[in-house]
């Protein structure tokens, strides 16, 4: 939180994160983040990845796959006559 390198271990949290699929199977990404606390501020956070963003159950990698299906592909509503 406040920046300081003075941290001790606190535990882990392990999370699981969508990924990009291979093929037609979804891929999961299942990671054992530690948990750290700060001697100097007293915050206990996990630490930061660079493969996803904060509070995100998703990759980075997965975000772009979703936003380039979405350049390609359109919903169409088809009305059918009764």
């Amino acid at each position: 939180m406040c920046g300081s390198r003075n941290v001790i271990r606190r535990g882990f949290k392990q999370r699981e994160f969508r990924a990009s699929p291979i093929g037609l199977k979804q891929t999961v990404v299942v990671a054992a983040l530690p948990r750290v606390q700060c001697h100097d501020c007293r915050t206990i956070r996990q630490i930061k990845i660079n493969f996803a963003d904060t509070r995100r159950s998703y990759t980075k990698g997965w975000a772009r796959y979703a936003l380039q299906l979405t350049r390609s592909m359109t919903i169409t509503l088809c009305c059918v006559a009764t």
